[in-house]
């Protein structure tokens, strides 16, 4: 198990928008619920869009009470 602190997702976020070529998609799958010690799926999706804000933009969003999944899109 790889646990990311707030400072990781920023720079994994980083690193996927240097890596995506323009209209490159990736897929982000989360557990939402918090475990101890980590941040949720929910706080981890949501500091990843913001870190990518501008560069990533959400495609589409699937949640229910367990997953939650986000498409983004390299603009």
């Amino acid at each position: 198990t790889i646990i990311l602190g707030w400072k990781e997702v920023e720079l994994l976020a980083g690193r996927v928008c240097w890596s995506l070529v323009p209209d490159g998609d990736m897929i982000l799958v989360h557990w939402v619920r918090k475990k101890a010690g980590s941040l949720s799926g929910q706080e981890a999706t949501d500091h990843f869009i913001a870190a990518a804000r501008g560069r990533l933009h959400v495609r589409y969003t699937e949640r229910n009470r367990d997953y939650r999944l986000d498409l983004l899109r390299r603009v």
